[in-house]
């Protein structure tokens, strides 16, 4: 029961890490507004429209799905198995299938350290995501201005 009560409140807090508002997105034309892809994987983001677009919760769950991943029963982080066109996260260089293990070097394998990330992604100047896509780790690094 204690580990279904981890994997739900950890489902949850990073579902608040990563929410999105739908109408600021619609209205802000990618890569011109709030955000541009510096090189691969690097990106420039405004941190106002950022910190807008994790203020609603209810608009995120229309455009991605995310669940808790496991490796070996253990909770790793958190893998994107759904994400539509216009969602945020596409926009900043997500895709679908891939595993989220860290923000900044915390890891995402306990409610301590999704409280951790969720309050550096409102402050921090740079976020780096550490991500698994197709067998490969990556990085996905965000500078905000």
């Amino acid at each position: 029961m204690l580990k279904i009560l981890i994997i739900f409140l950890l489902y949850q807090t990073f579902a608040l890490i990563v929410s999105i508002d739908h109408k600021v997105y619609a209205q802000a034309p990618i890569k011109t507004q709030w955000f541009k892809e510096i090189k691969k994987n690097q990106y420039e983001v405004d941190r106002a429209t950022f910190n807008t677009h994790l203020s609603n919760i209810d608009q995120f769950s229309h455009q991605v799905a995310i669940v808790p991943h496991f490796k070996e029963g253990k909770p790793i982080g958190f893998k994107v198995i759904k994400i539509e066109d216009q969602s945020f996260l596409l926009a900043l260089g997500f895709k679908s299938g891939d595993i989220v293990k860290s923000i900044n070097r915390v890891k995402l394998g306990s409610i301590a350290q999704a409280f951790e990330v969720a309050n550096l992604l409102k402050t921090a100047k740079t976020l780096i995501f550490k991500i698994e896509r197709e067998e490969k780790v990556l990085q996905l690094k965000y500078i905000m201005k």
